[in-house]
């Protein structure tokens, strides 16, 4: 039989910006090709904190 995928999703806190405890503090890391494929509202996805109204 064929190996089974298998993908874990976890939710937390909107501050806490990674599930790691060695990474939590650290923003994700994007690389400028894929912020480009993201609109405005998917790269908002990303931030800990919500954005500033200005």
């Amino acid at each position: 039989m064929g190996e089974k995928e298998q993908y874990e999703v976890r939710y937390g806190p909107f501050w806490m910006m990674s599930q790691n405890i060695a990474t939590m503090d650290e923003p994700p890391h994007l690389t400028p090709a894929t912020r480009a494929r993201y609109s405005r509202e998917q790269l908002d996805l990303f931030r800990a904190w919500p954005p500033r109204e200005q």
